[in-house]
C-alpha cells in the first residue's frame, strides 16, 4: 500500500492517531474480481488484470486501508495445496478445497510442505517478486503477508465436520495434525517475508 496508508494505519494500531478514525477492511479475492468485472480466471492468472484491479480499488476508495494490500492469494487454496489437498476452480467465485486426509489416522504420514516447491506457494512467492518491482515505481509497497491459521489449515486438510469431531475423539492425533499445520504456516510465512523485504507485518 502507500506510505500514506501504512502510516495511518500504524498510528492506529499504536493508538497515535492524529486522523480521524480510519477504516481498514480486508478486500480481496471473493470481492475484487467481481467489482471490477472480470472473472477469477482472470485474477488469479493474468497478473495485469490482478495488478491493474487492486490498483483501481485502491483509488476508488483513498481513505480505506486495504489489508493485508496487493494480496496474492487463490482464495483459501495456498496452504492445503501444499499437502496434496484437490483444489476446485470456478470462473465466478473462489476455488473449494478438498479434504486430502480421509482418516485422522493418515496424519502419521503427513509433513510440512515446502513453501519454495509445493502446491499453490510457489506460485505466490513467484508473484510477490513481479509485484513488488512494479509497484515500487509508483511509490506503492507490500507492507503486510498474510497466512491461514493453523486451525483453519487443519479443517481444510480433514474436512470441517471430521476435524471437530477428531478433536474430541483423536486429542493426541489431532494435536499432531495441528503441530504439522502450526510448522507449515510458520514456514509459510517465513517464506513470503524473505520474498518481501518491504514487509513490517503479518495478517494470520
Amino acid at each position: 500500500m502507500d506510505e500514506a496508508r501504512w502510516n495511518r494505519f500504524k498510528e492506529a494500531v499504536s493508538g497515535n492517531s492524529k486522523h480521524s478514525p480510519s477504516v481498514a477492511l480486508i478486500v480481496d479475492s471473493p470481492w475484487i474480481p467481481g467489482w471490477r468485472g472480470i472473472s477469477h480466471f482472470d485474477y488469479y492468472l493474468a497478473f495485469d488484470a490482478w495488478l491493474e484491479a487492486n490498483l483501481r480499488v485502491c483509488e476508488a476508495y483513498p481513505h480505506i486501508v486495504f489489508l493485508p494490500g496487493f494480496w496474492v492469494e487463490y482464495g483459501m487454496a495456498a496452504e492445503p495445496s501444499g499437502f496434496g489437498c484437490k483444489i476446485n476452480w470456478y470462473g465466478g467465485s473462489t476455488p473449494t478445497i478438498n479434504p486430502a486426509l480421509k482418516s485422522i489416522d493418515e496424519v502419521d504420514t503427513l509433513a510440512v510442505p515446502d513453501p519454495e516447491r509445493d502446491g499453490l506457494m510457489p506460485f505466490v512467492l513467484w508473484w510477490y517478486r513481479k509485484a513488488q518491482d512494479v509497484l515500487r515505481e509508483q511509490g506503492i509497497f507490500i507492507r503486510m503477508v498474510a497466512a491461514r491459521g493453523p486451525l483453519v489449515t487443519a479443517a481444510h486438510l480433514r474436512g470441517l465436520t471430521e476435524f471437530l469431531l477428531d478433536l474430541k475423539t483423536e486429542p493426541e492425533k489431532t494435536k499432531k495434525l495441528l503441530e504439522i499445520t502450526t510448522e507449515t504456516v510458520i514456514a509459510w510465512l517465513k517464506a513470503q517475508v524473505r520474498t518481501v523485504p518491504a514487509c513490517e507485518g503479518i495478517m494470520l
